[in-house]
């Protein structure tokens, strides 16, 4: 009975999602998936997957009247990205870097804008990633 106790502990422990720690920024905190390293150069906060695997950049900052569709545009030309798309609430656009893949989503709202650009070539931080996205709260 002992062996099957320690084996289901094991296993739950394997199945959990990774712990995360509440990091503040200037505009807003999140949670930060454990392992995972944070630094921020306002208005862009950085969040670093173990051994540079994966990233989530994090801009927040004023519209300065521009929409959001207006904005996406924007960066999306700025990076040399495909053309925004407009998926929900956000404007959707990728660009290529080094190689690697990175997709935007673009939200603006009451005179501010947040945009999250995501870069995962292995595909195996989406699930954390999306924690630390929908973790995001204003300060």
């Amino acid at each position: 009975m002992k062996k099957f106790g320690c084996a289901l502990v094991f296993v739950l422990l394997m199945t959990m999602p990774a712990l995360a720690a509440e990091k503040s920024f200037s505009k807003f905190k999140m949670n930060v998936a454990d392992g995972w390293t944070a630094q921020e150069d306002a208005p862009v906060v950085s969040v670093l997957a173990p051994n540079n695997e994966a990233a989530l950049s994090i801009v927040h900052d004023a519209t300065d009247g521009a929409t959001d569709a207006e904005l996406a545009k924007a960066m999306s030309k700025e990076l040399g990205g495909t053309e925004p798309k407009k998926e929900g609430e956000f404007f959707k656009f990728s660009f290529t870097r080094n190689g690697n893949e990175s997709e935007c989503l673009l939200f603006a709202k009451d005179g501010q804008f947040i945009m999250f650009t995501i870069t995962d070539p292995s595909e195996k931080y989406g699930a954390q990633i999306q924690g630390m996205i929908e973790s995001i709260s204003d300060k």
